[in-house]
């Protein structure tokens, strides 16, 4: 079970309120633990949010996962808390690398500037800061101090925590110096979204102050990937003994088949097949196009294994530099490039993709996590179910194997038990 709320839900009524969260938890037979996690680790927003990681008492939570001390998820009310509560766990997860995205690369500055009358509103110390700045962008929201109405900004190079448009205090200005002059406006929803992490292919309500509201009331999509790659799965996967029916896909031995015949990329082609059964499951037909292993990209003028709108996928054993030079066009070309691969090679992908300085603007996945989280989606974490759902994605892997190659031995024998 995880619980998303404010920060102060730990600290409200000196902890009682969090107390009494914790105690309801273990009568509903579940073990629990408090962590914070702050959008800006991952986004240029500043936006703490306390999420409550519960496991029924009678699942085995992995030692990984847990610690024997407060570390870098707990801040002091959360510490607190840990010290006194029964049953409390110190959850741990590795701490990600740093952000490389600032404010500046989220704005679009060719949205007009219409809202400079609120310049007059920004406090005199603000002012004086602005005034010794060549060029700024900087954030703010109105306030009201000692009677008085004004515009007090940020200057750590982040924006404030998004929220919901009620109320006319809760709407962020974004403030630009340029050439000496300055210009105010409100931060767009576009923007907004951007700022918890969304891709501009994500489809925002028609309305600005409904934008507004979808991600003032989101949880950043970084911050959740993060809890659910960190924590959820690997939770799952010690419920549901989830990497125990994985391991029916790798019965077909394309390991020893790869040493014995060197010429032909056997693992490469069942990884690419199986990413492409995947998505032939969960997205409406006709949305992408699947190739052979072998067919190149430049013939086909594909710039990627599987194009889905704005996203280029690319499947691969071996990430190398000719590899990240196509994920470069890729976001040249105005794409997210995600790169799919085995996990001995996961780190490889995000070093290649740090030394050119793409680190953050090119996905890289595990093929294993990347299989194995579709089943449980949508099996809804049911034993049955869910080995229905691994049998139909090998059918449609089948399938394509009789489809687009030539080689029958590619096929994969799987019986849903």
């Amino acid at each position: 079970m995880l619980i998303e709320n404010v920060v102060g839900l730990l600290s409200a009524n000196k902890g009682k309120n969090y107390m009494k969260l914790h105690y309801a938890l273990l009568e509903l037979g579940y073990k629990s633990g408090a962590i914070l996690l702050d959008a800006v680790n991952f986004v240029p927003q500043s936006r703490p949010r306390v999420f409550v990681i519960a496991v029924r008492n009678d699942i085995k939570i992995p030692q990984e996962l847990q610690d024997k001390q407060p570390n870098w998820l707990h801040n002091k009310a959360a510490s607190d808390l840990g010290k006194v509560l029964p049953c409390w766990i110190w959850w741990k997860a590795e701490k990600p690398p740093g952000r490389n995205e600032s404010l500046n690369d989220v704005i679009d500055f060719s949205i007009p500037y219409d809202k400079n009358d609120v310049l007059k509103l920004i406090p005199s110390n603000h002012k004086e800061k602005l005034d010794s700045m060549k060029n700024a962008v900087v954030t703010g929201y109105r306030r009201t101090r000692q009677g008085k109405q004004c515009l007090e900004l940020r200057f750590d190079g982040v924006a404030g925590c998004l929220r919901t448009p009620d109320g006319g205090s809760s709407k962020q200005f974004l403030i630009v110096k340029q050439n000496g002059k300055l210009n105010a406006r409100l931060i767009s929803s576009r923007e907004a979204a951007r700022l918890m992490g969304a891709p501009d292919s994500f489809i925002l309500p028609e309305h600005g102050n409904d934008g507004y509201k979808a991600m003032g009331d989101a949880v950043a999509l970084p911050v959740a990937k993060f809890v659910g790659q960190s924590f959820l799965i690997k939770l799952a996967e010690a419920a549901y003994g989830k990497q125990q029916h994985l391991q029916s896909i790798k019965s077909i031995s394309v390991r020893n088949r790869q040493k014995q015949n060197l010429g032909t990329q056997y693992l490469g082609a069942v990884m690419q097949h199986l990413v492409g059964a995947k998505l032939s499951l969960i997205l409406p037909q006709g949305q992408f196009q699947i190739h052979g292993a072998s067919v190149a990209d430049t013939p086909t003028e594909r710039s990627g294994d599987f194009v889905i709108n704005n996203t280029i996928i690319h499947c691969t054993t071996a990430p190398g530099e000719p590899l990240i030079q196509k994920c470069r066009a890729n976001i040249s070309a105005g794409c997210l490039p995600v790169i799919i691969t085995i996990f001995d090679r996961v780190k490889t992908a995000i070093d290649l993709a740090t030394d050119v300085d793409l680190n953050g603007r090119i996905e890289v996945w595990d093929i294993q996590q990347f299989i194995s989280t579709n089943i449980s989606e949508h099996s809804m974490f049911d034993g049955t179910a869910r080995n229905t759902k691994l049998a139909d994605i090998i059918e449609k892997y089948n399938k394509i194997i009789d489809e687009v190659e030539t080689d029958p031995s590619l096929r994969i024998e799987f019986e849903a038990k």
